[in-house]
């Protein structure tokens, strides 16, 4: 019958293959990331553990290496516990030098995750004690990209910032850390070595790691908060001059909790929006078949006359319906399938767990349920309709030649219907595109159009000292600013939108300081004359920082608008005093600039610091250029200007990575 009707079946098919293929591609990206567990052994008893901020209510604010200790040595509910947090590193390579992606982790990480290594082993206490030798386990990817999966791999040396690095593992080729992107390719211990902090801020509580921790069996995540509550209180008794004494509390969260964030009400809202596209193609193939029903009209009066029952006229339009339902949700299916690798390659979305995302089984049994739900919803109706027809008044129209109009009360309904959930699609899709346009014209407080980005981060071993780290950033800065190619240039501890940021204790004049962890907690960055102005930030009052804010000049500091809102209302800021709460000298306050959005377009812009690079150098440091000649034509007048053995990577086009940036918060608007 279907065969019979090639155009209407056509029709159908595609309608049909759209709606089902779209669920299809949206459940199987919400199985992987809000219904599979993460890939580890009893992933339901790992916890992510960081700190609330109870004075700012900041959650998620990294915890240090002596509380860290506190909670391993005191717990009672807790299996296993480790600590990590991630950075660039150089690596060495007989062709050029490269930047990747790294991890340093206490010495039981990997058997908090339970993940076993596919070669050698992972690492040991005593590896993980300052001064002990450098060793590295490595990725499944990384051996074979870099060693091209010899066999003796182990005991190899990496060249890591400088530093002789052994080879001891190999993690297996299914082994995913979802919460770092990129992950990272190596992976070291140490974590008390930190290329941002001496060793005395990590001794008096510097938080910068992040806590993974595996509860026993039989344990509650309320009884592990309680325990935690307790142990941080004794730690703020036993050491209230560290950093983290006051105002912070162990923050326990479950570690797929963790992963997702506030991205399961935006992919349940994605999910619900295909659902109505669905809806919209039943509608339209239920219209369709009620039509086609009308033209049968004859043929199914004729069928009741040679004695088929009405459900047997049900069943054989029902059996219609299925045929078609099936044979476009394997339309759909296909489709959903030709989606999947644009899908996994899409980037800088903020949803993990991406690269995991395919049609298994589960995908494949929901999109079953679907094509039998589908069938149901558009054909019950128009059949119950066509095969309801008295067989006296369809025989009497069809010898007339004309229909009685039957079922136009259940198209004009279906109409309806149709046009109702395609007004609420179209309205909510209309305030995400005004959210969106809106979120396009936020004030960033910088101009991101025509800025190009050069992250650059030296070797501590070859850099070691502060003025040495100064001194090349100082040179480079002079080699490219005369290039014609560059309009501007300048560099930056951390951009802004990045997700990085250094964050320390500060006190303002007319204040009382009260030290680390109760003093006001201020973001920061360290910058180059010129970087200022380089972003387009505008300067509201004072001056920029210029060649004599070196380190042989008197400390100074430029601040955001915030800040002078804050703490000197009324007040001129310029002239006024800071202090860090780790520094013995104040910072004379020479500048007023427009706030810069730190975390997000759509988050109010935080209190933030520009301080001289030359006064407190990073070794990690990203060189921006205002241009506007190709990509291409830059990188080729920029990276001859910089030292072969610190090359740039990756260059990202500011403006580009802004888009994806407003991408990933379109949808909290």
């Amino acid at each position: 019958m279907l065969r019979k009707n090639p155009g209407f079946t056509a029709v159908a098919l595609l309608t049909l293959a759209l709606g089902i293929g779209a669920n299809t591609a949206i459940f199987s990206l919400v199985h992987t990331v809000l219904l599979q567990p993460i890939p580890y052994p009893g992933s339901e008893r790992l916890l992510s553990v960081l700190q609330y901020e109870t004075r700012s209510g900041t959650h998620g604010v990294p915890i240090s290496l002596p509380k860290f200790q506190a909670i391993a040595g005191q717990s009672q509910t807790l299996e296993s516990s480790a600590v990590y947090y991630l950075r660039d590193i150089s690596l060495v390579t007989p062709r050029e030098p490269e930047v990747l992606s790294a991890a340093r982790v206490s010495s039981g990480f990997f058997n908090v995750l339970g993940v076993a290594l596919a070669r050698g082993r992972a690492f040991l206490p005593q590896e993980d004690l300052p001064g002990a030798a450098e060793v590295a386990v490595v990725t499944d990817g990384f051996w074979h990209s870099h060693f091209s999966a010899e066999e003796n791999i182990l005991g190899k040396t990496l060249v890591l910032d400088g530093v002789n690095a052994t080879i001891i593992g190999i993690l297996p080729p299914q082994f995913r850390f979802p919460f770092a992107s990129p992950e990272p390719q190596i992976w070291l211990t140490q974590v008390s070595e930190h290329p941002l902090l001496k060793p005395l801020q990590v001794e008096l509580g510097a938080g910068y790691l992040s806590g993974i921790a595996r509860m026993k069996p039989g344990a509650t995540l309320s009884q592990v908060q309680a325990e935690l509550d307790t142990i941080n209180a004794r730690y703020a008794q036993e050491f209230s001059t560290h950093a983290d004494a006051a105002n912070h509390e162990a923050d326990l969260q479950p570690l797929q909790e963790n992963l997702v964030g506030d991205l399961r009400r935006s992919l349940l809202v994605l999910l619900a929006a295909v659902g109505f596209v669905l809806l919209i193609a039943c509608a339209n193939v239920a219209n369709l078949l009620l039509a086609r029903a009308t033209a049968r009209e004859k043929e199914l009066a004729l069928r009741k006359a040679l004695g088929a029952s009405r459900w047997r006229l049900v069943g054989q339009l029902l059996s219609e319906s299925c045929v078609l339902a099936f044979l476009g949700g394997a339309l759909g299916i296909f489709l959903a399938l030709a989606l999947m690798p644009a899908l996994r390659s899409v980037k800088d979305t903020g949803v993990p767990r991406l690269a995991e995302v395919r049609l298994d089984p589960p995908v494949l049994l929901f999109s079953s349920l679907l094509c039998i739900f589908t069938a149901v919803l558009f054909g019950l109706a128009p059949a119950l309709q066509a095969a309801g027809k008295h067989l006296h008044d369809a025989l009497k129209e069809g010898l007339r030649g004309s229909s009685s109009g039957r079922g136009g009360k259940m198209r004009v309904v279906l109409v309806a219907a149709e046009i109702a959930v395609a007004m609420t699609l179209l309205t909510g899709s209309g305030l995400l595109i005004k959210s969106f346009a809106r979120l396009l014209q936020v004030d960033l407080g910088f101009s991101p159009k025509g800025l190009f980005t050069f992250p650059i981060s030296l070797p501590t071993s070859r850099y070691a000292q502060p003025a040495q780290q100064a001194e090349f950033f100082r040179q480079a800065l002079q080699r490219v600013r005369p290039l014609p190619a560059a309009q501007d240039a300048g560099f930056v501890s951390f951009l802004p939108l990045s997700g990085g940021r250094r964050l320390s204790y500060f006190c303002m004049e007319g204040q009382i300081c009260q030290g680390m962890g109760k003093d006001p907690l201020l973001t920061f960055w360290q910058v180059s004359p010129g970087y200022l102005q380089t972003m387009r930030t505008p300067l509201l009052q004072g001056r920029l920082f210029d060649e004599h804010d070196s380190a042989a000049g008197a400390p100074v500091v430029i601040v955001n608008e915030a800040v002078a809102r804050h703490y000197w209302p009324q007040q001129n800021p310029l002239g006024k005093h800071i202090t860090g709460s780790r520094e013995t000298f104040s910072r004379l306050v020479v500048g007023v600039v427009a706030d810069a959005k730190v975390d997000s377009p759509n988050h109010p812009a935080a209190d933030q610091l520009y301080i001289p690079a030359d006064q407190l150098p990073y070794a990690t440091m990203t060189l921006v250029v205002r241009s506007s000649v190709r990509p291409q034509a830059l990188i080729e007048a920029v990276a001859p200007k910089l030292p072969k053995s610190i090359q740039p990577f990756p260059w990202r086009a500011f403006a580009a990575w802004r888009k994806s940036l407003v991408r990933r918060y379109r949808s909290r608007v």
